[in-house]
């Protein structure tokens, strides 16, 4: 009955210290995952910043990061800390694009239950002179008298 007794306490306390290793772990959290600028004039520079919370018990790592669309870059910090709340800076340059654009952000992290973070970017860039299509316009015809 007491080797019985002891095995079980041993049981028990072996399967606590693994519960324990398996709470320990990344929780991220992206509050915001979307940000339109509106129209913009081309040229002009773009920067938003996002919030990557981390509220599990580990520090959450970004393994990778993917970006999609022309000229977006970015600033992200490799490790978040347990309770703790880090930016992800985008910096987008319109000099080279025209019309609706669209960019995307992915982030990879090493949180199990959300491998994938990903934000979305938008804004229409228009050149600093745009032509109206003649359609808008309501012309009258003039006509000349000849004498």
């Amino acid at each position: 009955m007491l080797v019985r007794t002891i095995f079980l306490t041993l049981a028990l306390l072996s399967g606590m210290g693994t519960a324990k290793a398996e709470i320990a772990a990344p929780k991220a959290i992206a509050e915001q995952q979307y940000w339109d600028f509106g129209r913009v004039e081309s040229g002009t520079p773009l920067e938003h910043l996002f919030s990557l919370r981390n509220t599990g018990s580990a520090p959450l790592r970004i393994e990778n990061v993917q970006l999609s669309g022309k000229g977006l870059k970015i600033r992200v910090p490799r490790s978040i800390p347990p309770g703790k709340t880090a930016n992800v800076i985008a910096y987008i340059d319109t000099r080279s694009v025209i019309g609706l654009w669209k960019w995307r952000i992915l982030l990879q992290t090493n949180d199990k239950t959300k491998r994938v973070v990903s934000y979305n970017i938008r804004a229409f860039v228009y050149s600093p002179l745009e032509v109206d299509p003649l359609e808008r316009f309501q012309f009258t015809p003039v006509h000349i008298l000849q004498r």
